[in-house]
């Protein structure tokens, strides 16, 4: 019964809280299964399979969107030669956060974009097989 309640009281938390909007900070930890984006408010950092980006903390704008550019980015396993950074851009859509990554190196054109859509929630990190 304690367990059944704890459920039912961290549900309506959850269902209390208030739509992001224009202005505010992001926060909270959304994933897919592949990929997760925990914000807070020093900083994000989006985790992949074989990779891990860190922002600045991100506000949303008027639209509440918003367009980054990662102060780290790592790739497991893999050579690079030229400093990388990830670009993101994202927008809020109900509860799911849909973000557009796309990998830019100084001196050469940014990677193919990537859009990924994430839910609130978070799990263990991904595992590198490299």
């Amino acid at each position: 019964m304690r367990h059944a309640r704890m459920v039912l009281v961290s549900l309506l938390v959850l269902g209390c809280q208030e739509p992001l909007g224009p202005g505010d900070g992001l926060r909270g930890h959304f994933t897919d299964g592949a990929s997760q984006l925990d914000a807070s408010a020093s900083k994000v950092v989006l985790t992949g399979r074989c990779e891990r980006a860190e922002f600045d903390p991100i506000v949303l704008d008027a639209q509440s969107e918003f367009n980054v550019t990662s102060v780290v980015f790592t790739r497991v396993g893999l050579v690079t030669h030229a400093p990388e950074r990830l670009q993101m851009q994202g927008h809020l859509v109900g509860r799911h956060l849909v973000l557009t990554l796309a990998v830019v190196s100084s001196g050469s054109l940014p990677s193919f974009p990537t859009i990924v859509t994430l839910l609130p929630g978070s799990r263990d990190p991904p595992i590198c097989n490299y």
